[in-house]
């Protein structure tokens, strides 16, 4: 039995990849403090295409589409340095209720708020910071993989399903 275990982490790729996420999730959320000042002015309207003409509008630099899939009414948004593979979605209602209701919309955008909060704690972390962290992943790591070399009947002790 061979137990996978993740890779080492590298310092500077994981720096970088922190970074990109905390501009990601920047832009990710001033667009939907955008989408939701806009998505205001139609509260108790039914939820139509109008509503994608009227974003449209209001953000011309974007492809904006609205989307009913499953029974879920969601502003599909990419374009301007926001790849189509990488889109942002925005669930705005579903076909039971089928009107802007700006509470339900903030309840189900609340993953940008939070977000938020969590990209301003990630910019306060120091690459010192990370490197305490991924010094501890990576001899973590080496000591299972240590481990693993035992074989025979030490695997035994490390499989979750022997009994």
């Amino acid at each position: 039995m061979t137990i996978q275990f993740e890779k080492e982490i590298n310092l500077n790729e994981k720096w970088e990849s922190i970074q990109d996420k905390i501009k990601d999730q920047k832009i990710n959320y001033e667009l939907w403090k955008k989408i939701e000042s806009s998505l205001q002015k139609h509260e108790g309207k039914k939820i139509t295409k109008r509503i994608e003409t009227a974003l449209k509008k209001d953000f011309p630099e974007y492809t904006i589409y609205l989307e009913n899939l499953y029974g879920m009414y969601h502003i599909v948004l990419w374009g301007n340095g926001i790849e189509y593979q990488k889109n942002i979605r925005y669930l705005i209602g579903y076909e039971s209720s089928n009107i802007i209701n700006m509470k339900e919309i903030l309840k189900h955008n609340m993953c940008y708020e939070l977000e938020k909060s969590r990209s301003e704690k990630l910019e306060k972390m120091e690459i010192e910071d990370l490197e305490v962290q991924v010094k501890k992943w990576n001899s973590g790591l080496k000591d299972l993989q240590e481990v693993q070399k035992w074989g025979g009947e030490f695997e035994l002790c490390f499989d979750v399903n022997y009994r």
